[in-house]
């Protein structure tokens, strides 16, 4: 069986935080073909943080949406905007800025890709435990975001019925796996 061959790269759009791109390629029977794609604009791999606080409650964003034009459950992420930043403290900026939080230890949950046939980008999901309160959240302009805080016990039955009208975030749902794989009541 032949293998893909990646071509050449087109610009189509630069914007600030993203690039289309159309790639071209010649397909496994030897045909061309154009793949399009996005590239975000930063200085590396996307976090999500998994903050269960001393109660055993994790902390989940309802946030605002706007390529959705709906709220979506989502765990406290963010992309790497700062030059310089390693992933575990952009982690740390993220979970304070968008919840208040903070935790003493963070630990890899789990990397990889977001969206393979759309998105070129990487998300490394933190586990942090005994998050705490320490301040009110810092939101942007394009942020209108609601912390939830849900029992671990909890966790799958509200991803699975989450309030009228919001979305769940898919990721949410390997979360589950990982939560029980580190000792949670799951």
């Amino acid at each position: 069986m032949a293998k893909i061959q990646i071509k050449n790269d087109e610009l189509v759009f630069d914007g600030k935080f993203i690039r289309l791109i159309r790639r071209h390629f010649r397909g496994t029977r030897g045909r061309d073909g154009i793949w399009e794609l996005v590239e975000r604009k930063t200085h590396g791999h996307s976090v999500a943080v998994a903050a269960v606080t001393s109660r055993g409650e994790v902390i989940l964003e309802k946030m605002f949406r706007v390529p959705s034009k709906t709220y979506v459950l989502e765990l406290p992420a963010g992309i790497a905007d700062r030059r310089g930043e390693n992933k575990l403290a952009l982690a740390r900026r993220e979970l304070l800025e968008e919840t208040g939080y903070t935790a003493e230890h963070f630990e890899k949950l789990a990397g990889g890709f977001i969206d393979p046939g759309l998105v070129i980008g990487e998300m490394v999901v933190y586990l942090a435990r005994n998050a705490r309160r320490v301040r009110t959240p810092e939101h942007e302009n394009g942020e209108d975001i609601q912390v939830l805080k849900v029992s671990t016990k909890k966790l799958a039955r509200f991803l699975s019925y989450p309030p009228k009208g919001i979305k769940v975030d898919i990721k949410l749902f390997g979360l589950l796996y990982h939560l029980k794989r580190k000792g949670f009541d799951v």
